[in-house]
């Protein structure tokens, strides 16, 4: 069930343009970059964390790597790219000079807050090369600005080559190293600003500062090396080489294909359903809604708007529940999502957003909820599941009735014309909520608003209201 490699070969250093690389860990974490090499954006780095409380966070901005020949004679390893390519969508950089072929590969296992990268000797013969890496980091919220002040470092190294290296409030981010020899050589550090393009031209604040606590000196020989750069515990961050945790994925996603509807199965629909994977996520920090999740048997999972800066919003993860899970064979995932929403109504209201790092809603969109019935007519479409449409019902028809009488942001029906109405000063609550209030009764919202009668009326006439029968039929 291989995909056939996706490859760009490359006419010379530089050959790359413009273009990034992702990849994700089903937490909402991530690592990201330039496929030349360094970073484009200040939400670009190589271990984004997903961490409770503080939301996605940049623990390890970049890594520096100079080769240095057995001969005499160093250089930077991103200006002897000749090739990327992607395996079941995982980056593969291949690297050629002076005689010297050197492979990169990076993985982050499945929720966990862990970037493992490893280098391969692809040349057979000559003497051990050094390999010699510097990390980079300005530990900060992954949209926050650029230009931040650096918080104070704290370095310490820890027997049998493990490091942590902390800034501010924020947890460590623990490194490890294997190689034929590994020579640390830490000093007082040093500062350097980091160019981001993608937000020069965005015009935002195009430059930062980021630190340097030293180098690492691996000896690389054919047996390779690796890096392990975590915010997981010492156990769980150490659990799996590059090899295994490589294997591991590859597996994982080699199954998420198999499941998917026969037409998402060729090469292109292979592609969209591993990148359908990378929207789906299992929230950190939301112990109060998590415990209340688990205690039903159910689990907590949600869909990330976009990335590198969105995080889990309403109107999106309804409109696109369908895509992403049940075209892709994973109508348990839809059934959680459905759940962790409803479990989230307030006021007869599905949430516009969950702030990163957070666990409360924020409610002001007039569309979410109206979407919601679509979401869960779809999911009955593919799945007949009466059971979890039973356990979601009181909320449907907690929405309804709040809309009926009215609830937060002026949304209500208005009783001249029976057409739903939304409308408060100061918040845009449609789905150009950008900058273009919208208030009255948009002619979308009440198509919404006409089909979540009727699918509430066929869904209720199906199932039953659990209370002696159907209601009436609507419009």
């Amino acid at each position: 069930m291989d995909l056939p490699d996706i490859s760009l070969r490359l006419p010379g250093p530089g050959g790359t343009g413009q273009r990034e690389w992702m990849v994700t860990n089903g937490l909402g974490g991530y690592a990201a970059g330039r496929l030349g090499g360094g970073v484009a954006r200040r939400h670009d780095g190589l271990l984004v964390a997903a961490l409770p409380g503080f939301g996605r966070t940049i623990l390890l901005d970049r890594l520096d790597e100079q080769v240095h020949l057995p001969g005499g004679g160093s250089f930077a390893l991103d200006q002897a790219l000749v090739e990327v390519r992607l395996e079941l969508g995982l980056p593969v950089w291949r690297f050629a000079r002076d005689g010297i072929a050197l492979e990169r590969r990076l993985v982050m296992p499945w929720r966990q807050n862990t970037t493992l990268i490893a280098w391969r000797r692809l040349d057979r013969g000559g003497e051990p090369l050094l390999l010699e890496l510097r990390p980079w980091i300005h530990m900060r919220g992954n949209d926050g600005p650029a230009d931040q002040t650096l918080f104070p470092a704290l370095v310490t190294l820890l027997p049998e080559g493990r490091i942590e290296l902390q800034q501010g409030p924020f947890p460590p981010v623990r490194l490890a190293v294997t190689a034929a020899a590994v020579e640390p050589a830490f000093d007082q550090g040093r500062i350097e600003t980091a160019f981001y393009p993608v937000e020069a031209a965005r015009d935002y604040a195009r430059q930062g500062s980021v630190w340097s606590p030293g180098v690492l000196r691996l000896t690389l020989d054919q047996s390779g090396a690796e890096l392990v750069a975590s915010a997981e515990s010492w156990p769980m961050a150490l659990a799996q080489d590059a090899a295994t945790a490589e294997a591991a994925e590859r597996g994982r996603r080699q199954r998420l294909i198999a499941a998917a509807v026969p037409a998402a199965r060729d090469p292109i629909g292979r592609l969209l359903v591993l990148a359908a994977d990378a929207f789906l996520f299992a929230p950190r920090g939301r112990d109060d809604l998590d415990a209340r999740v688990r205690a039903g048997g159910e689990t907590l999972v949600s869909v990330i708007a976009g990335y590198p800066w969105f995080n889990d919003w309403g109107r999106d993860t309804m409109i696109a529940l369908e895509g992403l899970t049940l075209v892709t064979g994973r109508a348990d995932l839809a059934r959680s999502i459905l759940l962790t929403f409803a479990a989230y109504e307030r006021d007869g209201l599905i949430p516009n957003n969950i702030p990163d790092g957070g666990s409360a809603g924020v409610y002001h969109a007039v569309d979410a909820s109206l979407w919601f019935f679509h979401a869960v007519d779809r999911y009955l479409a593919y799945t007949g599941d009466r059971d979890t449409l039973a356990r979601l019902l009181p909320v449907l028809r907690r929405c309804l009735a709040a809309h009926r009488t009215g609830t937060r942001f002026g949304i209500g029906i208005d009783p001249a014309d029976g057409l739903l109405r939304e409308g408060v000063p100061g918040l845009m609550l449609t789905w150009m909520d950008s900058a273009t209030p919208r208030r009255g009764k948009p002619v979308e919202i009440n198509a919404l608003w006409y089909n979540a009668l009727r699918r509430m009326a066929v869904g209720l006439a199906g199932a039953g209201d659990g209370a002696g029968g159907p209601p009436a039929a609507a419009p």
